[in-house]
């Protein structure tokens, strides 16, 4: 795992070799800077994970070729494809993944990249084309950020690092009004105009002479045309087995409670793998319900036989040391407030030493998990009526009856970006024009999703819908995000089973013989029928967090955060007084909106 850095322009090089220091989280192993005589200049600091010697340190150059690559992430096809370059006489000095991405990448050029299973994000540098080519993974679990303009090019694994490079950059309004609307920002918007993201399972080529992007490509993982050849079990076995290399001796398991991360806790029991399960409580929480995840994650690590810590979170009062370090983590607003919760628990599972945790995000997307799924699967079978209008108009005179906005929806307008935003949207557009003071929210973010209808060649299915955006927008953009930043800030490797391209084909292409019907992860109950003995919850939490109590705990925080945000952008103030409220009269709405004010306002502060 790295942190990544590159630049073309008068500047490049004294802004990497003066902040090098900024990625140091994402790479305490090593740190390298290469300054090519065409004028690119590259930089990668290293978290080795894979062949943890010097001879697989970053910037890596071909020495045949004269191709250079900075890569953050992991490859766990990298052998497969090694045994492939071998027997066509490509030779190796290393045991890396990185040597492995660098010629093939010389050796197949873009065609490879559709076959590399894992996560990644990295930029490889063409000497004969005098090209640069920036890609991520498919779904987004690597950052990757760049600014191109007239002959400056600059790019990062942290945006920081490319305002270090230009301080001039610009504030974009329409990724505010889309963080305030979601909780999140959906790539490529970044909170400056001038910088952009590269999108999950997108690679884009610059021509350095020009300095101009010769092409944009988007690509889904070659796995998905694949046949399914083995069951369930097995796929998840071999995709813990694969994320484990090398790190067998001593690893954590991020474990809920629920599920997905009791699955993980199973297969590590029958492996016989040194694991130490982590989960988290509370001291003061205002609802006993907040600890009920911790209790079962013990109840079945005890069960299991494996080693089980339970990391106590501090009182809500104490919150707002938890903000500052989390919003700097991210280096972006997101209003999740499981992510204070995931801070304390990477902190104390780097202090007992652990480089690597695995998760079990993904799963609810790809097998069913989440309630509101059970709520389309009422509609799955109706036909679908093209009388967008009469949805439009049903909409408008329902806006107070929660059933008939979601009937009309899954009837009138299913495939369409207002459906799924019903279900994920934190506020409605109304709300958020008043308190921007605006007139109308400018920009929808486009969703990404309604590409794999055609990579698994299925029927548009309500239920699929929704789950493939899912996959690639809320999971991409808001979860795998936070989980990297927060990993990495405490430069510990997350890798998550569930998200391997063999088990989402397995799981999407069963789900399709099931006609995309809400099963409640049947597949993973069938696969797994020891979930029976546990006590593993049926609800979908996760580390939830008491975010009431922790504002009801911090009025000062609230305040000072409601009178400050105006300084900023155009809020009003009256409405923002308003929500001041919610944190004694209970409205969730406004509570989750409340609690996106006060991070967004810690992001001001922190990048005046």
């Amino acid at each position: 795992m790295c942190g990544i850095v590159g630049g073309f322009g008068e500047k490049a090089y004294s802004t990497i070799l003066n902040n090098m220091n900024l990625l140091h989280r994402r790479g305490p192993d090593s740190s390298g800077i290469l300054n090519l005589e065409c004028g690119l200049v590259l930089g990668a600091t290293r978290l080795a994970m894979t062949d943890p010697h010097p001879r697989s340190n970053q910037p890596m150059t071909d020495d045949d070729s004269g191709n250079v690559v900075i890569f953050n992430g992991e490859i766990y096809n990298y052998l497969q494809i090694k045994k492939n370059l071998v027997s066509l006489g490509l030779k190796f000095i290393t045991h890396s993944d990185t040597e492995v991405l660098l010629k093939a990448l010389t050796y197949y050029g873009f065609e490879v990249i559709p076959k590399l299973q894992g996560m990644f994000a990295f930029a490889f540098f063409n000497k004969l084309s005098n090209t640069i080519t920036l890609s991520r993974d498919f779904l987004g679990k690597k950052p990757l950020y760049y600014f191109l303009e007239g002959e400056n090019l600059f790019f990062s694994s942290q945006i920081n690092l490319i305002k270090k490079f230009n301080s001039y950059m610009n504030l974009d309004f329409s990724s505010v009004q889309t963080y305030l609307k979601y909780g999140y920002l959906m790539d490529p918007q970044t909170m400056y105009t001038e910088c952009k993201a590269i999108l999950p399972g997108e690679l884009i080529e610059i021509d350095l002479d020009q300095k101009i992007i010769l092409k944009k490509l988007n690509f889904t993982p070659s796995t998905f045309s694949e046949n399914v050849s083995v069951d369930l079990k097995s796929e998840l076995r071999k995709a813990i087995e694969e994320r484990i290399v090398g790190h067998e001796d001593k690893f954590a398991l991020s474990l809920s409670g629920g599920v997905d991360s009791s699955i993980l806790a199973i297969e590590c029991a029958h492996l016989k793998l040194p694991v130490t399960a982590y989960s988290l409580s509370w001291l003061n929480p205002d609802k006993a319900r907040y600890n009920i995840d911790s209790e079962l994650a013990e109840k079945t690590a005890n069960q299991l036989q494996i080693n089980f810590k339970k990391i106590q979170m501090p009182n809500g009062k104490n919150i707002f040391t938890h903000i500052e370090n989390y919003v700097k983590a991210m280096g972006e607003p997101n209003a999740n407030p499981s992510g204070l919760s995931m801070m304390e628990l990477y902190s104390k599972i780097k202090e007992d030493g652990h480089r690597l945790v695995l998760t079990g995000d993904g799963a609810d997307e790809v097998f069913g998990g989440y309630d509101r799924y059970r709520k389309v699967d009422l509609f799955n079978n109706f036909p679908e009526f093209n009388f967008r209008f009469l949805g439009k108009l049903i909409q408008s005179k329902s806006k107070k009856n929660y059933f008939a906005r979601k009937a009309s929806l899954a009837l009138f307008n299913s495939q369409s970006d207002l459906f799924w935003n019903f279900f994920h949207q934190n506020i409605d557009n109304k709300l958020l024009n008043r308190i921007l003071d605006t007139k109308n929210f400018s920009v929808e973010p486009k969703l990404l999703g309604s590409e794999l209808f055609s990579s698994f060649k299925i029927p548009r299915k309500r239920l699929a819908n929704l789950m493939f955006k899912d996959l690639r927008t809320w999971l991409s953009m808001e979860s795998n995000r936070k989980l990297d930043r927060v990993s990495m800030w405490h430069s510990i490797e997350a890798r998550s089973p569930f998200q391997s391209e063999q088990v989402i084909n397995y799981g999407y292409k069963q789900m399709e013989s099931l006609n995309f019907s809400y099963g409640n992860k049947i597949l993973l109950h069938k696969a797994f029928p020891v979930l029976k003995t546990l006590p593993v919850s049926s609800r979908k939490a996760g580390f939830i967090s008491p975010v009431g109590d922790w504002l009801r705990s911090n009025p000062a925080l609230v305040q000072d955060s409601l009178t400050s945000l105006p300084a900023y952008l155009p809020f009003n103030k009256k409405e923002l007084n308003s929500l001041y409220k919610a944190t004694q009269n209970g409205d969730y709405t406004k509570l989750k909106l409340l609690w996106s004010l006060v991070i967004l306002n810690y992001w001001f502060e922190f990048n005046k």
